[in-house]
This record gives C-alpha cells, structure tokens and sequence, in this order.
C-alpha cells in the first residue's frame, strides 16, 4: 500500500500567521489541497498556505 502524507508546518509571512503544507504531489494528495478553502500558492520551491 502507498501512504501519502501532508506534512503540516507554522510559518510567518508577510507578518501573518499561516500553515504550510509538505507533500509530494500526485493526482489524490493534489485534489485534496486544492479542495481546501482559500489555499494561496507561494513560489514552486515553498509550501502552500
């Protein structure tokens, strides 16, 4: 069985509160991130918040 996972992480940007989100992208995991309310992307190499 593949186990997927979403590391989750506190970070401070722009002077606000945020979570960032770790994982490595498939079909499932991306569906899901992109289901959650007002996600904001960052630059490729950072997380999503």
């Amino acid at each position: 069985m593949d186990r997927k996972y979403i590391t989750l992480k506190n970070l401070i940007i722009d002077k606000e509160k945020c979570i960032g989100l770790k994982f490595f992208s498939d079909k499932v995991v991306q569906a899901l991130v992109n289901d959650l309310p007002d996600v904001q992307w960052r630059y490729p190499s950072e997380p999503v918040f």
